[in-house]
């Protein structure tokens, strides 16, 4: 294999260079793709996963009679009111399939939020936390 070259009497060694580029680039894509990963995870570990009420927030839903069920849906700051009605209507499918219904229709809806200050070291914060309450009617 024919891995050096002769330029002027100089004598230049392709294989290694070669070598040593391909290697700064394969740590470069490595290195590009942990922090990829990792902003990721930061991003969307913070945000309150679709789950029963708890710490975090997330749904409860309790039955009025009639076919009609009360749900409300509690989000931390980090996660968008968007999310919060995406899980109401989530919740409400849900309700729906587990009680042999075929279809819902929302009665009345609303919606609030808790808003405060949080201070890291010397810097505020202003948080959001939204909320997403309602009734359905389930139809058989």
């Amino acid at each position: 294999m024919f891995t050096h070259l002769l330029f002027g009497g100089l004598r230049f060694n392709i294989t290694r260079r070669y070598k040593a580029k391909n290697i700064e680039v394969k740590m470069k894509t490595i290195y590009y793709f942990f922090f990829v990963l990792f902003s990721l995870l930061i991003f969307y570990g913070c945000a309150t996963p679709y789950q029963p009420h708890g710490f975090l927030g997330g749904y409860s839903d309790q039955y009025l009679g009639n076919d009609t069920y009360m749900i409300a849906v509690s989000v931390n700051g980090y996660t968008s009111s968007a999310t919060a009605y995406s899980y109401f209507h989530r919740r409400a499918s849900e309700l729906v399939y587990q009680n042999g219904y075929r279809r819902y229709e929302v009665l009345d809806w609303g919606q609030s939020a808790n808003y405060g200050i949080m201070t890291l070291g010397d810097t505020p914060f202003l948080y959001n936390k939204p909320s997403i309450y309602g009734r359905i009617r389930c139809y058989r």
